[in-house]
Formats: C-alpha cells, sequence, structure tokens
C-alpha cells in the first residue's frame, strides 16, 4: 500500500467516524411523559406543537414548545406518531435540540426546540 492509498483510508475512516458519531449524538435533550397539547400543521410542511409542560430549555410561542418538518419521510412518521398519541390520550417521550431560552419577545419558529425523535410511552 502506497502512502496515497494509507492518507485516503485515514480521511475516509475520520469522515466515517465523524458521520457515525454525530447520528448517534443527533440531539441535546431527553424527556419524557408528555402529554401532547396544541398541534399546528402550516403549509410548507412545519409543525409546531405544546406539551403537557416545556421541555427544558425550549422557548413558548403561544405554548408551542417544539418543531419539526414533516415534508420528510421521517417527519410524516414523527407526525403520525404526535397524532397517535393525542387521539389515544398516550404520553410521548422526545428526543429533541433547543436553542435554549430566547427572549426575543417575538414568535419565531427557528426560537423553538427541533424535535429529531418522538416515541408513544
Amino acid at each position: 500500500m502506497n502512502k496515497a492509498s494509507i492518507v485516503r483510508l485515514s480521511f475516509f475512516g475520520i469522515l466515517l467516524s465523524i458521520s457515525l458519531s454525530s447520528a448517534f449524538t443527533g440531539f441535546s435533550y431527553y424527556q419524557g411523559g408528555f402529554s401532547v397539547g396544541r398541534i399546528v400543521c402550516d403549509n410548507d410542511g412545519s409543525v409546531c406543537f405544546g406539551t403537557s409542560s416545556q421541555p427544558a430549555n425550549t422557548n413558548t410561542c403561544w405554548e408551542l414548545y417544539l418543531q419539526f418538518n414533516s415534508s420528510t419521510n421521517a417527519g410524516k412518521q414523527m407526525l403520525s406518531t404526535l397524532l397517535a398519541a393525542k387521539a389515544n390520550g398516550s404520553t410521548i417521550s422526545l428526543w429533541y435540540n433547543a436553542p435554549g431560552t430566547i427572549k426575543s419577545g417575538n414568535c419565531i419558529e427557528w426560537e423553538l426546540g427541533t424535535v429529531v425523535r418522538i416515541s408513544i410511552d
């Protein structure tokens, strides 16, 4: 094996490690035991929703705390899970990223936490 091949393999190994680590650490927070509150679906595919209590480090916009994009396959699955939990009165667990508490005084969608996974408890 020549030096160029070793460098290419090392570079590929680094990229693979980065992509695997981000796949398994794609969220900042986990909390469970929430009831689903109000759900708002916009025509651009964004879904914002509230829960029985405000999740850690999220902001509020008319008691909506979290959001995700329902136009992707994963987003459609999360929306189905959210609606099923709401219809059945089940509690949910959430894995999400949150921007921290931002006090802009505005209701801005990107200030809400972004959900990466939802499960029914």
